[in-house]
């Protein structure tokens, strides 16, 4: 019996929840997901370093392989106006740079584009986000934010943090 009465509210609250408006995202343009994010192995040498999935045109999910780092960390390439931004660098030792690069070229060709100067930030400063570091650090056309509360205040120019 409680299992219905718990049913029949579930039901009655996605039933109204259901009504109510639903946000418009702020313009951002939905994409779609893999049906499975590979995760590892069995056989590591058939799997490349990172799985690359275009989420929608100008938003990129790369997933670095769990046969190159156990944390398989997500990383966002998403793609403005004037610039690219890239969140984290990978876990381990691993060529974050190249798979971001190459997915920056390909975006760059197909929309007539130059280049775009590409903005590294991090979600936060823990070793499975940060590992990849070196490979952006003092690169023309990358502007690099250290993992660090001084860092992201000064970059954005933020006045109260």
């Amino acid at each position: 019996m409680a299992f219905m009465r718990t049913s029949m509210l579930l039901l009655t609250a996605v039933t109204v929840l259901a009504q109510f408006p639903q946000p418009n995202g702020g313009g951002f343009e939905q994409g779609t997901l893999p049906l499975e994010w590979r995760t590892g192995g069995p056989n590591c040498v058939e799997l490349p370093d990172w799985q690359v999935h275009e989420y929608n045109p100008d938003f990129y999910i790369l997933r670095e392989s769990g046969c190159t780092n156990y944390e398989k960390p997500f990383l966002f390439l998403i793609f403005g106006s004037d610039r690219a931004m890239l969140t984290d660098t990978g876990a381990g030792k691993v060529d974050t740079r190249t798979a971001v690069m190459a997915v920056l070229n390909a975006w760059t060709k197909r929309n007539n584009r130059p280049n775009v100067p590409l903005l590294v930030v991090h979600t936060h400063g823990h070793g499975d986000h940060t590992a990849g570091d070196p490979q952006f650090r003092n690169v023309p056309g990358i502007q690099f934010v250290e993992p660090t509360q001084a860092a992201l205040i000064e970059a954005f120019q933020l006045k109260d943090w």
